[in-house]
Parts: C-alpha cells; sequence; structure tokens
C-alpha cells in the first residue's frame, strides 16, 4: 500500500480526512536553537494553513520524508512522516487534527466513523479493537486494524496494521491532534500495535512530539 492510500480511504469519514500536500520550506518555523528537522506548530502558522489553533513541535530522522501544509490551502495534516526503504513503504506516521471539545463526548462516534469507512474501501479488513485504553502514557479513544490489500488499485499489495489515536489537547488548550500510524508486515520494528510510537522510525518521531513547548 502506497503512502496515501489509507489517506483516502479515510477522506470518506466526514470527522477527518487526510489530503495529502506538498512540502513548503516557507512553512518550516524553525530557530535556530532547536534541532535540525524540527517541525514548531504555533497558532500563527495554524492560521496560515487554514487549520485549528494547537501549539505542538516535532522532529524526524535524516531518513523520514516528512509532508507539510502549505500556507494557503486546504490543509488536513499538520504532518505526514513516511519512511521507505529500497522504495518499499514500512511504516508512516500522519498528525492530522482533533477538535479538543470532541474528544470525551464523540470519541466512541469518531471511531465507529472511521471504521465504518475503512469497511467500505477494504472488504478484508480485521478489527483488532476499537475503544477507549492506555497507550504509552494517557488513556486515549484509539482503533486498531489490520489491512489485506490485494487488489493494486487501492494500493501496493500487502498486510497493513493501522493505529488510529485521538490525543486530547493539554489543559487549557482548546484542540488535540489525531494520529495514524501505519506499517507494513516487512516492517520488522513494528510487530504489534503496542509497538506504534515507540519503535520504528515513526517511534522515534512520535518520542519528540511535545505539546505546548513554551
Amino acid at each position: 500500500m502506497n503512502r496515501y492510500s489509507f489517506v483516502s480511504c479515510l477522506a470518506v469519514i466526514a470527522c477527518a480526512s487526510f489530503a495529502a500536500c506538498k512540502k513548503s520550506s516557507t512553512d518550516l518555523d524553525r530557530p535556530s536553537a532547536l534541532p535540525p528537522r524540527t517541525l514548531v506548530v504555533t497558532p500563527d502558522s495554524c492560521a496560515k494553513w487554514n487549520m485549528p489553533a494547537v501549539s505542538f513541535r516535532v522532529s524526524w530522522p535524516e531518513d523520514v520524508k516528512v509532508v507539510l501544509p502549505r500556507s494557503g490551502a486546504l490543509n488536513e495534516n499538520y504532518a505526514e512522516f513516511v519512511y521507505k526503504k529500497d522504495t518499499l513503504f514500512y511504516e508512516s506516521l500522519s498528525i492530522g487534527h482533533l477538535e479538543g471539545g470532541a474528544v470525551e463526548a464523540l470519541g466512541g462516534v469518531l471511531l465507529d466513523q472511521m471504521e465504518s469507512g475503512l469497511r467500505a474501501q477494504y472488504s478484508e479488513m480485521e478489527t483488532v479493537y476499537k475503544g477507549r485504553k492506555r497507550w504509552l502514557d494517557r488513556d486515549i479513544f484509539q482503533l486498531q486494524v489490520i489491512l489485506y490489500v490485494k487488489d493494486k488499485t487501492q494500493g501496493d499489495p500487502g498486510r497493513y496494521r493501522l493505529f488510529v489515536g485521538l490525543v486530547p489537547p493539554p489543559s487549557g488548550s482548546p484542540n488535540g491532534v489525531l494520529v495514524i500510524f501505519q506499517s507494513e508486515e516487512r516492517c520488522e520494528d513494528i510487530s504489534d500495535f503496542a509497538d506504534f510510537g515507540v519503535q520504528g522510525k515513526t517511534g522515534e518521531v512520535w518520542k519528540t512530539f511535545t505539546y505546548n513547548h513554551r
């Protein structure tokens, strides 16, 4: 499955669509004191991107490709990180917007909509978990599925893990983020859903994610 396949299937879900966008170097707000390959998201940059206001920073390894929003465009992701080896897709992480007020009241509904949208796109799909439980250092609403892609029109054939997490905002902030991790079974670093956010290249990325960095 290519890096846009899950993005396109989630686009049918009213609550969150993840359209790929081209990188614009002018959108990198990176003071010299920060590590290289660091994205700083502020309310001001969100306004440029026509996205809900949120404040965080995140970094990525040199061998991970990043897709960033474009100023003035209709963007759904704050960032998308993709790792390939020898042109083959291994894993990716998308960080999209999530209105904070909807998490507690509508978290279960959002997961149902996402699951239904995926089933409409992929006939061979297994839901491993849907609900709220511990992920890393917090309890969040999450969806864990396994997708089997055989039709090349849907992407590169293979077996994929997909983890969707609704990460609520910190106290006092209006909006959070919606994260989508995905990996193909060739990715030995991610052999279980518990590995998302911890192992692999996307784990390296997520470990740097920090809300309210200022």
